[in-house]
């Protein structure tokens, strides 16, 4: 019984010097770190500042790689676009439906017009694109036609337009129109025909 508390008292000690030795060692690296700092100030202050500026220079190195990537690739960007739109003017009555539609969602981006966005095809009551200009909604239906457009694409138009809570009504064609579409849209009003002429001034306001 004596050994055990003998033991035990022996198990005690060590902990506790073992515990004296571990700060005694903190102690010691505290110092001399705190020691190297107070003989290394200046040294250490000029490393932190070079490091600053050497961040900052980096940070804006970066920054400026990144617009220039940006601006060179809405260059890019651009420069398709006009190709398109110079070889469209000379190549859209060959355009299928849907490729004059995308046509002129492009066209109308290119001349003020905002949130241009295709419709997806079917049960839009006619219309094709939605676009805003000067906070004024828009309802656009395109028409890529080999004869002149009559009456019944207005009357879709101003359904659609309506239908859709939309102010006005365009229809954009690669023909004309027929006098009777002419005086029906003037008839209803906030419904403007775009006919070839038209597409082609857009055309070039684009480029």
């Amino acid at each position: 019984m004596a050994r055990r508390k003998k033991s035990k008292r022996a198990d005690g000690c060590g902990l506790v010097i073992g515990g004296f030795i571990v700060i005694a060692i903190i102690v010691g690296i505290l110092e001399f770190i705190f020691g190297f700092i107070m003989d290394n100030w200046l040294v250490l202050v000029v490393i932190l500042i070079l490091a600053i500026i050497f961040y900052i220079f980096i940070n804006r190195l970066q920054n400026k790689r990144a617009k220039e990537y940006e601006r060179q690739r809405i260059a890019v960007v651009e420069h398709y676009k006009r190709q398109l739109l110079s070889l469209s003017i000379k190549h859209y009555d060959d355009m299928t439906g849907k490729e004059f539609e995308d046509f002129c969602a492009l066209l109308l981006s290119r001349n003020g017009y905002k949130d241009v966005k295709t419709t997806k095809g079917s049960g839009d009551y006619g219309v094709d694109i939605f676009a805003t200009l000067e906070n004024t909604s828009c309802a656009i239906q395109c028409k890529r036609s080999s004869k002149n457009i009559g009456n019944k694409a207005v009357q879709e138009i101003y359904s659609g337009k309506n239908y859709h809570g939309k102010v006005i009504g365009i229809i954009m064609t690669n023909q004309f129109f027929t006098k009777q579409a002419i005086d029906t849209a003037r008839k209803h009003g906030h419904i403007y025909l775009f006919d070839r002429n038209h597409i082609n001034e857009l055309i070039q306001s684009a480029l």
